[in-house]
């Protein structure tokens, strides 16, 4: 269970089925989509389909513990499709085994509904291009929901071909598209009817939760100040040529890396000649602590002198996005140091913006030495809680359940 303490109910979400398909595995670092599942079964019915952890059936030979549909609480279930052909990365046999799953999928979907006297319509929400192919497959009856979070486009020619097809599939499936940013909303708008903005999305109950743990990390506490602080998977989404130059201007600093090493990246967004990740683990002033469990965040940024957000501007893929460490940094009062992406321009002066590793440095050095102001501390926790999940979430149900399509 993601969330903690008394769930806030809001007269706006009511008892459905949810069907959401997972592209990431359950247990990944980026848990948008399981936090999003467990905030929406409070008040309904949810379906994880984990379409990329599906059993083949040497895997069902292999594994001694298994389960096809499992109550992860009591009314969060996870669902394990069965892909009947192997082969299963190439990619006609991939949308095969797709179509299969779904028919497996709305048969668990009759027996939930059936369980639980479920009379309103059901909704397939939906986060990834890898899910793309999925909505033909459902009743048109279905409410099928786009929760766009980033714009999918590669610098990869071949991946920037198929993602754009996948993007229109998506959109052509879906009632309605959610988008997290102001960037991806103006990008959308002209490309299907019904876009809506909402809350950028920020893990409010967890980062409640780990505040009140004051005890200072083992591995962080023998790390000396003044302390530079990166959360987050840690890829070439980074503008790692501009990341080496600033932490060798700053060599009495220490940069703080936590999050797991997103090796996809490189191959899937970004160039090849992008140089690595791992460029930055050989500098004597850079810690990559690895993945942390969330709830214990907290006391980590809480240390941090200030946190950045160095993303390389010059990747399409980032243009379009809101990193969530934002809100994250924010909620915390740390001030906060990122490239010129063009949805944290707009949260100037709670936030400095650099472009080049002098002028990066330079802000660093300016939250390391001056006290961050008071008002900007509230004004960024103000933002951050209005950004929450849970106020997403809310307000996207609140479109959904005046959907006013005859059935």
């Amino acid at each position: 269970m993601i969330t903690s303490g008394s769930p806030t109910k809001h007269p706006t979400i009511m008892n459905r089925l949810i069907v959401l398909p997972f592209a990431l595995p359950f247990a990944w670092g980026a848990d948008y989509e399981r936090i999003t599942a467990t905030i929406l079964s409070e008040d309904n019915v949810v379906l994880c389909f984990l379409v990329g952890e599906g059993y083949t059936f040497r895997s069902l030979l292999q594994e001694h513990k298994y389960g096809f549909l499992l109550t992860h609480n009591h009314s969060l279930y996870i669902f394990r499709p069965l892909y009947v052909f192997p082969f299963q990365r190439i990619r006609f046999i991939a949308e095969i085994n797709f179509f299969f799953a779904a028919i497996q999928t709305r048969a668990v979907c009759v027996y939930l509904r059936q369980k639980y006297r479920i009379r309103q319509r059901t909704v397939l929400w939906m986060f990834s291009l890898q899910t793309a192919v999925i909505p033909q497959w459902f009743s048109k009856r279905w409410i099928k929901v786009y929760d766009c979070l980033d714009a999918f486009i590669s610098e990869v020619p071949s991946l920037r071909r198929l993602w754009q097809r996948r993007e229109q599939l998506i959109l052509r499936g879906s009632r309605y598209v959610f988008t997290n940013t102001t960037t991806l909303f103006h990008r959308l708008k002209h490309l299907h009817p019904s876009v809506y903005h909402t809350p950028a999305g920020f893990d409010l109950d967890t980062y409640r939760m780990g505040n009140g743990i004051r005890r200072v990390p083992r591995d962080i506490i023998s790390i000396p100040g003044p302390r530079i602080g990166f959360i987050g998977n840690i890829s070439e989404r980074i503008d790692v040529t501009l990341m080496q130059k600033v932490i060798q201007l700053l060599p009495h600093y220490a940069f703080i890396f936590i999050g797991p090493i997103d090796n996809d990246y490189r191959h899937q967004i970004a160039n090849t000649k992008t140089p690595s990740i791992h460029t930055l683990t050989n500098l004597p002033n850079v810690f990559m602590l690895g993945n942390k469990p969330r709830k214990l965040l907290p006391s980590y940024m809480r240390t941090f002198s200030a946190g950045i957000t160095p993303y390389n501007v010059r990747h399409i893929f980032n243009h379009f996005s809101f990193p969530v460490k934002t809100h994250e940094y924010f909620y915390m009062g740390v001030p906060v140091v990122a490239t010129p992406i063009p949805e944290l321009k707009r949260l100037v002066p709670l936030i400095k913006i650099a472009a080049t590793p002098k002028a990066f440095a330079a802000a660093i050095r300016e939250c390391v030495r001056a006290t961050w102001p008071r008002s900007y501390r509230q004004k960024q926790r103000t933002l951050a809680v209005s950004n929450s999940w849970r106020a997403k979430i809310a307000y996207m149900m609140s479109v959904i359940n005046h959907d006013r399509i005859a059935g």
